[in-house]
């Protein structure tokens, strides 16, 4: 390959590269009143059910379930951030709230307590994020 056709490669890669870079569109956050115009359903009076349900939907044993805990869920918006972009992505909203469990994996291990981010709304659980995640990966808004 000779340096005409080894440069005409390069240039295409970069070429490429910022393109696909041009195509991530910012996300402008909404206001506090457009967050309160969204339809976050009613207050889920028996969230703790709905979670429990999901769990057992979800989990490989779900009747080896230990030390749960479940936070009241309050109005919340979620987003996600996109941080090589430096932007936001809408993530979700409803009633949010932290739970935290122990369960046992495929191998018949308990995997440790695991801590997540709820989010309900309509009487379903919508998100599940890690709560290691609020923050760097994950902003949650709550809404008055």
């Amino acid at each position: 390959m000779g340096k005409i056709a080894k440069l005409l490669v390069i240039v295409s890669v970069v070429v490429m590269v910022s393109l696909v870079q041009g195509c991530a569109v910012p996300y402008n956050r909404p206001t506090l009143e457009e967050l309160g115009s969204l339809d976050y359903g009613g207050y889920p009076l028996d969230y703790e059910q709905i979670l429990k349900d999901h769990l057992n939907e979800t989990l490989f044993d779900p009747y080896s379930i230990g030390d749960l805990k479940i936070e009241a869920p309050q109005k919340v918006v979620g987003f996600r951030k996109f941080v090589r972009e430096r932007t936001y992505g809408y993530g979700g909203h409803g009633y949010g709230g932290y739970i935290s469990f122990n369960a046992k994996n495929r191998m018949g291990g308990y995997v440790g307590k695991i801590r997540l981010y709820y989010i309900i709304r309509d009487s379903k659980v919508r998100s599940f994020i890690k709560a290691e995640d609020i923050g760097e990966y994950y902003h949650i808004t709550p809404v008055p």
